[in-house]
């Protein structure tokens, strides 16, 4: 932190004894979760749920206790599903990104290996629009494969 930054937190917390306790709770959970102690929890939340100047602490900490065994265990464990969750977000942007791209203006453009038998208009038009839900759905397979090979 700055030293401009860490000057102006210790005037801030010298005139709020709640935040001057906050903090100390929240420097506590930080160093549990960044050291990997996960054991020491029970203890937190214990001076955590006391503190009744701080509701909203002690709301968070019993929330904690509502599955305590695995907060613990992934306060402890050196292994996270954080690569996992980024895959899982870059699919569903890829996949918000494909969202209407499948009218049928952006379908217009003739693509190989579709042929379009000879139809009326309107079921021309369900045609190409399916064609294209088809195409816009390989695309996405096609990202995600690439993805994941990345």
């Amino acid at each position: 932190m700055a030293e401009g930054d860490r000057l102006h937190l210790k005037a801030v917390l010298a005139n709020c004894p709640e935040l001057t306790v906050l903090a100390e709770h929240m420097r506590s959970f930080a160093h549990m979760l960044t050291q990997l102690q996960g054991d020491h929890l029970p203890e937190w939340i214990e001076a955590a749920t006391t503190s009744a100047e701080l509701p909203s602490l002690r709301h968070f900490a019993q929330h904690l206790e509502r599955d305590l065994d695995a907060v613990i265990a992934g306060l402890t464990q050196p292994w996270n599903s954080g690569v996992v969750e980024g895959h899982v977000n870059r699919i569903k942007m890829l996949k918000r990104q494909m969202f209407g791209r499948n009218m049928l203006p952006l379908c217009r453009v003739p693509t190989p290996g579709i042929r379009l038998p000879c139809l009326d208009q309107k079921r021309l038009a369900g045609v190409v629009r399916n064609d294209c839900r088809r195409l816009s759905m390989r695309l996405c397979g096609l990202f995600t494969e690439w993805i994941q090979n990345v």
